[in-house]
């Protein structure tokens, strides 16, 4: 009786195969962040209210925004596609501390001054209701 085992794939095959993965999975990822740099937007509000909505976008030129109520003032910095807060007059400085933002649903919120910055998508075809964190 032989002992022939025959493989099923070769190794030349499993080579294959998976740089068709590879190759497959970084033009999906590619083609995802793509389609989603023009659909985000960061939505500042100052008091629960909309301040303005600005279209984020990597290509786009820094800004800063200055915010004042109350007494109480801060800036909010936009660069890249990623938002933060460079400036806030705030005791704790939690808003400056946290860094920045650049995904769909991240927030930055500075109490005492009842400043936001919130990272919102521009297109609403997501299907969902909520997002709960």
């Amino acid at each position: 009786m032989s002992n022939n085992k025959r493989n099923l794939f070769s190794k030349g095959d499993i080579f294959i195969v998976g740089t068709v993965i590879i190759i497959s999975l970084c033009f999906l990822f590619s083609a995802f962040n793509s389609a989603n740099e023009s659909d985000k937007a960061v939505c500042i509000k100052v008091n629960g209210e909309i301040y303005t909505e600005i279209s984020l976008s990597k290509s786009q030129e820094p800004r800063e925004i200055r915010l004042e109520n109350n007494g109480h003032n801060a800036v909010i910095y936009i660069e890249k596609g990623e938002v933060c807060f460079s400036y806030s007059d705030c005791p704790d400085k939690l808003c400056v501390n946290q860094g920045k933002i650049s995904k769909t649903g991240e927030s930055i919120v500075c109490l005492p001054g009842r400043f936001s910055a919130s990272i919102i998508s521009l297109k609403n075809d997501s299907g969902l209701d909520a997002v709960v964190h």
